[in-house]
């Protein structure tokens, strides 16, 4: 990037694509605002560039070193930005430190043991909701919707004697004697799962052996399509939903 380009942008200001930072900021601040770029659309932090558009330069010795250590030890997962310098105005050195939009969304900060999850609004950064973390595990497809806890759900709206069934003629697997034996047992094969220290059933424990998944579950059902040929068509010849509860009723009958 030439000096003409860099002025360019600066003149344009801070915008959700552009962070203005000066380079003796704490490395967490610096990995706080490249977490926030990898988690939205990608972006460019200038370093030695103030919040007013001033040019102060860089000062800190090593800057790449340092850039680079806060992307190892202070983002996870770690991720590699693209870095270069300029030097514009009156010989005043910039970097730049460009972030793609991440392939393993969400990024986190690593501070103190804890991760911070950050995310780019406009030009400023705020640390993600649960509902926006949500959405960014969701869009990474690290979220198995199977797994999810059901609310409201406890081990008694679990069929008991279908479950003995499972464990006992296909598992082929001892019987728990006790409620809390039976979660710790759910809980290893992912029927259960643990949600503010409470074992909850989970989509996939309410599907296979829920005795009322309508009422906590109601969009739950089958969906079978008949297309002409051996591939998925705009015209089906036919399409037909099953809802869960009329099959598990069914079922249960004979």
């Amino acid at each position: 990037m030439n000096e003409t380009e860099f002025l360019a942008i600066i003149r344009n200001g801070e915008s959700s694509g552009v962070e203005f930072k000066r380079d003796d900021i704490p490395i967490q601040d610096l990995a706080r605002e490249i977490v926030a770029f990898a988690n939205y659309q990608g972006g460019m932090i200038l370093l030695g560039v103030e919040d007013d558009e001033k040019i102060s330069g860089i000062q800190r010795q090593n800057i790449e070193e340092w850039v680079m250590e806060a992307c190892r030890t202070k983002v996870k997962p770690e991720l590699i930005p693209y870095y270069e310098t300029g030097v514009i105005e009156k010989g005043k050195r910039v970097a730049v430190v460009r972030i793609s939009s991440g392939h393993a969304k969400p990024y986190a900060m690593l501070h103190h043991g804890h991760r911070y999850y950050y995310i780019r609004i406009g030009s400023t950064v705020r640390e993600a909701g649960r509902e926006e973390l949500l959405r960014l595990f969701q869009a990474s497809g690290r979220v198995n919707v199977d797994l999810q806890p059901v609310p409201g759900a406890t081990l008694a709206d679990l069929d008991q004697r279908r479950l003995r069934q499972y464990f006992e003629d296909i598992l082929e697997q001892r019987i728990p004697e006790q409620d809390a034996q039976w979660c710790h047992l759910l809980e290893t094969v992912d029927l259960m799962t643990q949600a503010n220290g409470i074992s909850i059933p989970t989509v996939a424990g309410m599907l296979l052996f829920g005795m009322n998944i309508k009422r906590f579950l109601p969009q739950a059902g089958i969906r079978a399509v008949a297309y002409p040929g051996k591939e998925r068509d705009y015209a089906a010849i036919d399409e037909y939903s099953f809802m869960v509860r009329l099959w598990r009723e069914k079922s249960e009958k004979g």
